[in-house]
């Protein structure tokens, strides 16, 4: 199970830096060795005798509170922007086959509203990290808390830098920004049939 959750970690970073450098696609095997050489470089201080305690620090503040605000933009993209009619299109054409309404509700209202309260009460409720009965300094929380921040503050951040580089009023340059500029399978022949897919949908 831990080996199918990094090798998610890692193809989502390889993912992403692909569809914002596509002319790297040719390169994916490169991208991956380099991305991968880069992580075990920066675990290896995990893995001297106090490692544990970083590793501590960076679970307690980073992963338990930056990766659920990541989740709620993800699925606020997606159900709320994307639209989840049109991700239910993408997910029946991939599929073969329509879904249930139970996911149209859980990914629109239900999932992003357990995941806000969770964020909210994981911050009200977050004590000072700990491990083995030993508090950490306080340098180390601050710099617990900052670690959380600098992978938060990247959301917002390139939002306003977005909207710094669109040109048009604001309101124009917000629906310019949230308006997917190349979607689809990258297929040939599967961005065909998609696409008729998409006609279809809409006519119905």
């Amino acid at each position: 199970m831990n080996f199918i959750f990094q090798f998610v970690q890692i193809e989502a970073i390889i993912s992403s830096v692909l569809d914002v450098y596509p002319r790297l696609r040719t390169h994916k095997r490169w991208i991956t060795l380099g991305t991968c050489f880069a992580m075990f470089l920066l675990s290896i201080s995990c893995t001297t005798h106090g490692g544990m305690y970083l590793l501590q620090l960076m679970d307690w503040y980073s992963a338990a509170i930056s990766v659920i605000l990541v989740c709620i933009v993800e699925v606020v993209a997606v159900s709320w922007i994307y639209g989840v009619r049109n991700y239910v299109r993408d997910i029946e054409f991939m599929i073969g086959r329509s879904i249930e309404r139970y996911w149209v509700v859980s990914w629109k209202i239900v999932t992003p509203l357990v995941l806000t309260f969770i964020f909210f009460t994981t911050i009200v409720y977050n004590t000072e990290v700990t491990y083995n009965g030993v508090r950490y300094p306080r340098w180390a929380i601050i710099l617990g808390w900052a670690s959380c921040f600098a992978s938060m503050i990247c959301i917002p951040g390139y939002a306003i830098y977005e909207l710094a580089r669109t040109r048009g009023t604001i309101t124009e340059r917000v629906r310019k920004s949230l308006t997917a500029n190349d979607w689809g399978p990258a297929d040939i022949l599967q961005r065909t049939l998609w696409k008729s897919h998409v006609e279809i949908s809409y006519q119905m």
